[in-house]
């Protein structure tokens, strides 16, 4: 199942884009903050993986954010949203690094298929490549090495042990996103969890203690935990 990443900051337009691409069988997030954005997006080292980016406010800014996700995700497709028709504007998104370029409003099904097209053409050139399967993932300076299940951050080994590097997994591969307490239950012990249980609350109390503090794990009443960043900001 392919996965795309929207970021569009109106959040009745990311809705709506999200429900286009869920209902075409994709796995799709969308994003009205720009970093929840970006850290989703290095949650995911494997390519293919469509994003799409609206490009409505702040040309210069949004030209400069795709320079950049371009040069750090080479096989990233990369498809940019605007209401701008002009010729000039479309120019500068391809000069940037978008693959593709489509005005609002747009046909849903022009856009999937040209999301399958790019994604087609990105597998191709990985499988070409013969790049072995990730065996790493990356966040905010922290490396996972998922083969001997150990986490590197700024080169140094944290103690992890148990069930704490799994949890971090799970965290790491849904950066700034919620998982509930029930989620992490059935991601780390495949089952639900029992009436009163403080499994999951305990284990998340443990790997805070292990994580360096500019990695934080927010909780939220009602919905659970997320890993963020607190140095991992846009600064364009």
């Amino acid at each position: 199942m392919s996965t795309a990443l929207i970021w569009e900051p109106d959040p009745l337009q990311a809705a709506y884009l999200v429900h286009i691409f869920t209902e075409a069988g994709f796995t799709a997030r969308g994003f009205s903050r720009y970093r929840s954005f970006q850290q989703a997006l290095a949650a995911y080292p494997q390519a293919p993986l469509l994003a799409l980016y609206a490009l409505d406010q702040e040309l210069d800014k949004g030209l400069a954010r795709c320079a950049r996700l371009r040069q750090r995700y080479p096989l990233l497709c990369l498809i940019l949203l605007s209401r701008h028709q002009d010729q000039a504007h479309c120019l500068a998104a391809f000069a940037a690094g978008a693959d593709d370029f489509l005005v609002k409003p747009f046909a849903p099904a022009e856009l999937l298929a040209r999301a399958r097209a790019h994604l087609q053409r990105s597998a191709e050139i990985l499988a070409a490549w013969r790049i072995p399967a990730a065996e790493t993932l990356n966040f905010g300076g922290m490396s996972l090495d998922l083969a001997r299940q150990e986490a590197l951050f700024q080169g140094r080994r944290l103690s992890l042990k148990g069930h704490e590097f799994e949890l971090l997994h799970c965290l790491c591969q849904h950066a700034g996103q919620y998982l509930s307490r029930e989620q992490i239950a059935r991601r780390i012990w495949d089952k639900p969890l029992a009436p009163g249980s403080r499994k999951v609350d305990n284990l998340i109390l443990r790997l805070r203690k292990a994580l360096p503090p500019m990695l934080q794990i927010n909780s939220a009443y009602g919905k659970g935990y997320q890993l963020l960043n607190s140095d991992n900001q846009d600064n364009i």
